[in-house]
């Protein structure tokens, strides 16, 4: 196969990036996949108070190509079904944030922070 044919495949397959998904202004953001870099789609997640798994203070749901965002600041933390932020999240109004969540299996996942935009 002809090197650009195969670059051309890859950028086909890559689809939206994440960033041009984003329609909040302020909040959290991010995408979540498995193990082996699959979307998870239609994943709900969820911010909760600092005191913990109490009524949310806001949540999402992913779309087909995994990204999810949700329009809340302060302090909360980031969960899905099956795992949580290790730290809690802070979100200062006016910015966005980005958290990633990777599963690794029965185990749970990981997520993985990115640095604040203005």
């Amino acid at each position: 196969m002809k090197p650009y044919i195969a670059l051309a495949a890859v950028v086909a397959c890559s689809g939206p990036s994440v960033e041009s998904q984003i329609t909040i202004t302020e909040g959290v953001y991010g995408l979540l996949d498995n193990a082996q870099g699959l979307a998870m789609g239609n994943a709900d997640v969820y911010a909760f108070g600092p005191q913990g798994q109490s009524d949310p203070l806001g949540s999402g749901v992913s779309n087909r190509d995994g990204v999810y965002q949700i329009g809340v600041v302060g302090e909360f933390w980031l969960c899905v079904s099956s795992s949580c932020t290790n730290a809690i999240v802070n979100v200062p109004a006016g910015t966005l944030v980005r958290y990633d969540w990777t599963a690794n299996g029965p185990d749970g996942g990981q997520w993985w922070s990115y640095s604040t935009a203005p």
